[in-house]
């Protein structure tokens, strides 16, 4: 696991002088697929389900979480195959040589920033397309950068190669659905126990089932993993704060308005711990809801967004939507001028997701809101777990 781990870091931040790396030592496509495929593409697909499945326009059903998170990891799987056998095929064609192995490589290692964008997933919409857009971009760089060494391609020709090739992975991709959609072969990924999504379903209850009651195998996996992620960020392998203690952190009122509710707990999946405590207030019309996550174990793959340095903004009509760095901080704020109703969430520590939402007369307002909860405080606790 500690030689995933630093291929992942080596990947991300020394690339030029890994590459040479990877294309030299010998493999086969099972050594590449496990276990860092199966383990780096579970990533989305467990932050999807344990993010609740809340795109702010709707929400997903415990049930369709499950199946579409399934769905997605399979998907996955089978992209990785398929686009390593177009940059296979499409080889001759730019001087390169033909290698399935060494396309696989290729792909595999280069979706790694793609992958720990995944994280994202967790946070919504808005973020979790900032994460994604920056690892998509970074993870096309990182393919560029690979095929010179991996398929023996002339430099000269290796951006035109990945372009080209990527192109024809989307083509392949969407021609396979259309036909997969016709002749019904789509009936596969039903929840039948014996179709494909099906047995994924119960091998992943099985896996649950071998945590809770401490079976080797899967615990030792689930371990790994969450070692894996926590040393991503070189940081030490530790549990997601408690639900008591993150809920200390919801005060009694918000901006002068009584809590109404409030809920916590944590919830952990393929060595993903998650604490989550949230709270509604409100008087009369106005309502604001208070969010503080801890993603503990899975904290390390909050390093990327520092990694990547992701900011950007977008405006259209009188909604607006901005991602920035505060320090070490990454904030992102939703504001609409119109029904002047919004969202402010910081990042603290590579860890701590704290957002606020509702109405205010101002995102200005709707900042200072955050100023009621100890962020200094929960920052402190980054190194502590339990």
């Amino acid at each position: 696991m500690n030689k995933l781990v630093q291929r992942v870091i080596n990947i991300l931040k020394t690339p030029k002088t890994e590459w040479p790396v990877i294309a030299a030592e010998p493999a086969t496509p099972g050594s590449i697929y496990l276990p860092y495929v199966l383990l780096l593409s579970a990533i989305a697909p467990v932050a999807m389900f344990l993010g609740g499945g809340d795109y702010g326009f709707f929400r997903l059903s415990t049930g369709l979480l499950l199946r579409a998170a399934v769905a997605q990891y399979v998907i996955g799987l089978a992209g990785v195959a398929l686009f390593a056998l177009v940059i296979h095929l499409l080889a001759p064609t730019f001087g390169a040589t033909r290698d399935y192995t060494q396309a696989l490589k290729s792909v595999a290692y280069a979706a790694t920033a793609s992958w720990l964008a995944g994280i994202g997933e967790l946070f919504g919409f808005g973020l979790g397309m900032l994460l994604a857009l920056a690892g998509g971009i970074y993870s096309i760089y990182l393919l560029y950068l690979s095929l010179p060494h991996t398929m023996k391609v002339p430099p000269e020709k290796a951006a035109t190669y990945a372009v080209v090739a990527i192109l024809a992975c989307i083509v392949v991709g969407l021609l396979l659905a259309f036909v997969t959609r016709s002749v019904g072969v789509g009936a596969a990924y039903s929840s039948n126990s014996d179709s494909p999504l099906g047995r994924l379903e119960q091998a992943g209850r099985a896996m649950e089932q071998a945590q809770r009651s401490g079976q080797g195998g899967a615990s030792d996996a689930a371990a790994a993993m969450g070692a894996a992620v926590s040393a991503m960020a070189g940081g030490k392998v530790v549990e997601a704060l408690s639900s008591d203690t993150l809920r200390a952190f919801l005060p009694e009122t918000l901006a002068a308005l009584p809590r109404r509710s409030l809920e916590a707990g944590r919830n952990a999946a393929l060595g993903f711990q998650i604490s989550k405590a949230e709270a509604a207030y409100g008087e009369g019309p106005r309502e604001l809801e208070l969010e503080i996550i801890d993603t503990g174990g899975a904290a390390g793959l909050l390093a990327f967004a520092g990694w990547a340095q992701i900011e950007g903004m977008r405006e259209e009509g009188t909604r607006s939507e901005r991602t920035s760095r505060e320090g070490s901080r990454i904030v992102h704020e939703k504001w609409d001028t119109a029904d002047k109703d919004g969202e402010y969430t910081v990042i603290l520590a590579d860890r701590f997701v704290v957002k606020v939402e509702g109405g205010a007369d101002s995102l200005a307002d709707l900042k200072s809101v955050l100023r009621e909860v100890d962020l200094a405080r929960l920052e402190s606790l980054k190194g502590e777990g339990g």
